[in-house]
């Protein structure tokens, strides 16, 4: 893809540069002799300047520009009548040294050592292009030893920038991966408090509607409501701060504060049958029904009905 994540006036921008460079590259391959030596400078260096404009430097796009650039060279190389007098393409030489940095950045070594090898070798071949030309043939015999240091440094520096800005990139997600493990930890921990407070509040409150009876004396159904109502809220309470907390949280949290409202929700709602089962009383048939009744249970002792209405 051309042009990834841009959208409106930055795709404008972009598109506009790439125009500009095309045109640039066009103007170069005037520069020709002949016309295949005119339409090969030019397909060359297009293709170079494509093979930047795409989202991944792709392992066989480039490779497939640096066998075009190093094809072109070769030729006019052997065909003097091929060889430009001016320029050998130096948009297509930046857009070649681009395309090894972001291809050694963005994969790895293994995979990206053919085909960056292939374009430093495109990279150095470039200046044959002008330097053979008989008017420039003088300069190279004088100047051709520096001219062949300064490329080989150049290419060895493109390789080194490749890597050097793929270190910091493993380094950014390493650090990023790192920032995450400890913002889970954190969220885990509060979680962790958030939960264990609400579950402590709701284990007290049910230990106490569990005491109430064992201490000698029935709870009223008023009483005995009050108690699970409470227990009720505590639920609801718990809930309402997981699901607050839960929504504030990412979408890699989601599953720990889902599990965690889940096993809320059950132990909420698990109090109210013991509120329906606890409230069938018998029936008060005199003032002192409830007490008696209470004492009866407690010792074992049946309670009888007179004809009076006394036991």
């Amino acid at each position: 893809m051309i042009f990834p994540g841009l959208r409106g006036p930055q795709r404008v921008m972009v598109g506009s540069f790439a125009v500009v460079v095309a045109v640039l590259v066009v103007i170069e391959g005037l520069d020709g002799p002949t016309l295949p030596a005119e339409l090969g400078i030019v397909a060359s260096g297009l293709l170079a300047v494509a093979v930047v404009l795409l989202a991944e430097a792709r392992p066989a796009a480039v490779a497939l520009a640096a066998a075009v650039s190093v094809t072109v060279s070769v030729a006019c190389g052997l065909v003097p009548a091929m060889r430009p007098e001016n320029t050998f393409g130096v948009v297509e030489f930046a857009a070649l040294s681009v395309a090894v940095i972001r291809l050694v950045m963005q994969h790895p070594v293994r995979r990206a050592a053919g085909p960056a090898a292939l374009t430093m070798l495109a990279i150095g071949l470039l200046p044959i292009r002008v330097f053979l030309h008989p008017v420039n043939v003088r300069t190279m015999s004088q100047d051709g030893g520096l001219v062949a240091i300064v490329l080989t440094a150049w290419v060895l520096f493109v390789a080194l920038l490749g890597l050097y800005l793929r270190l910091l990139e493993r380094r950014r997600a390493d650090a990023d991966r790192l920032t995450r493990r400890a913002e889970r930890l954190t969220n885990a921990r509060d979680l962790h408090d958030y939960a264990a407070h609400h579950v402590t509040a709701i284990v007290a409150q049910t230990q106490a509607i569990r005491f109430v009876p064992s201490s000698g004396a029935a709870p009223s159904p008023e009483d005995l409501d009050a108690l699970l109502a409470d227990v009720e809220q505590a639920g609801g309470q718990a809930l309402t701060s997981m699901r607050r907390r839960a929504r504030g949280r990412r979408r890699n949290h989601a599953d720990l504060a889902a599990v965690t409202v889940r096993l809320l929700a059950h132990l909420a709602p698990a109090a109210t049958p013991q509120r329906r089962r606890r409230r069938r009383h018998p029936p008060s048939r005199s003032p002192n029904a409830n007490s008696r009744w209470y004492a009866s249970w407690r010792t074992g002792t049946p309670t009888t009905r007179s004809p009076g209405g006394s036991t």
